[in-house]
């Protein structure tokens, strides 16, 4: 692997494979103290294997197993910055503005903002001044949704908008991660973060929570 893809996220080896991790690669026990590291869910005893423990909760992204380790690089923000990386051509209504104002002023508070709005508002629109802020100042960005059919719908719409390359991770994205400054991706894929991202967008928040998943 590419010592990128370690970059602000949590890699699953085996004990065979820590040597040849990368320079500045750390490591921590895929599960600790009867807690996964990944998902923080307690590991019940009858998730077993005839040879070792493991997490069920988030067995869909992989399993992990009490033999394995998580390896990471800290977040460095390498990236080539764009000082004009949007290429939107469109405008924003008075009303729109307001609330694109409120999100990079929010942006540049560092403070948690909510944006409220019907279907059909231009949320997705609005959300391009932040983003652009966000971008120039070489932070790296998760745009991220509960909802799948989100995802797929706002790949073709931000790669019209923006020159700045992003990965698209989902269950089954045909895409392979790569590290870029913007990830756009389902939430369940931040489990395999680790303190990647300075700005994270959650779209259709209210999709949470979801039955049954503490």
């Amino acid at each position: 692997m590419d010592e990128s893809d370690f970059y602000g996220r949590l890699v699953p080896v085996r004990h065979g494979q820590i040597p040849a991790l990368p320079d500045g690669a750390m490591t921590i026990p895929a599960i600790k103290d009867g807690i996964c590291q990944r998902c923080a869910t307690k590991i019940n005893t009858t998730w077993r294997t005839p040879t070792s423990t493991y997490c069920w909760a988030c067995a869909n992204l992989g399993r992990l197993s009490d033999d394995q380790f998580l390896a990471t690089i800290p977040e460095p923000n390498v990236f080539e910055t764009d000082a004009m990386p949007c290429q939107w051509q469109g405008e924003l209504t008075p009303a729109q503005r307001r609330v694109a104002d409120e999100q990079v002023q929010a942006l540049k508070a560092g403070r948690s903002h909510l944006t409220y709005a019907v279907t059909g508002a231009g949320k997705t629109e609005m959300l391009f001044p932040m983003l652009t802020a966000a971008l120039q100042a070489g932070k790296r960005i998760a745009l991220v949704s509960p909802r799948v059919d989100v995802i797929v719908e706002l790949a073709p719409r931000l790669r019209e908008a923006f020159k700045t390359d992003f990965v698209v991770l989902y269950g089954d994205s045909p895409e392979t991660y790569r590290y870029t400054q913007l990830v756009l991706a389902s939430t369940q894929q931040l489990l395999r973060f680790r303190a990647a991202f300075d700005v994270i967008v959650v779209d259709e928040v209210d999709a949470f929570p979801y039955a049954e998943n503490d």
